[in-house]
């Protein structure tokens, strides 16, 4: 187990035994969110600065590779890993969430609905299902494997934005 520690552009990682920092990595302006893949794959990052998700060798502190936003992105938000091969995205200002391929890099799908700035996703495997929290004061399901690219199910009863979602199940 590493703890991580991010801080303005900057990821720190240790070892959970020490307190010396293993390595740092940089990665835009403002780190907006960190996830790591399963099994010590890699870690994932997304910044709100240069239109890239990056994913890390965490060990070894460099970047794997880069995967480049698509369409009107301009910037990530929130990110989350679906599984080895997959990983969700919300992007500013087009307000959609995409899901990429890891291996191949490419975009899988895009998903619209929300009309603000999309500031949280969490999935939900058994189902295939992401559930999505935002500044437009509604949440909505999408069904990640199927065509579709509109929600299965939102909620607009909410009075102020949504920052964080999570499934319990």
């Amino acid at each position: 187990i590493y703890p991580l520690y991010m801080f303005i552009g900057t990821i720190k990682v240790w070892y959970y035994y020490s307190t010396s920092s293993i390595h740092s990595f940089t990665h835009g302006s403002c780190i907006r969110d960190l996830e790591a893949l399963p099994n010590g794959a890699g870690l994932v990052s997304v910044a709100n600065s240069d239109n890239t998700v990056k994913v890390w060798n965490y060990t070894a502190g460099q970047v794997l590779f880069s995967i480049t936003l698509n369409g009107g992105a301009n910037y990530a938000v929130s990110l989350k890993v679906l599984n080895a091969s997959f990983l969700a995205v919300a992007s500013e200002p087009d307000h959609l969430v995409r899901v990429y391929a890891v291996a191949s890099r490419t975009l899988v799908k895009s998903m619209s609905g929300h009309t603000q700035v999309v500031n949280a996703i969490d999935f939900i495997a058994a189902q295939g299902l992401l559930v999505t929290g935002s500044d437009d004061r509604t949440w909505r399901l999408w069904n990640v494997w199927d065509a579709s690219t509109s929600p299965v199910l939102s909620s607009s009863v909410l009075a102020d934005k949504i920052d964080s979602v999570a499934y319990l199940n």
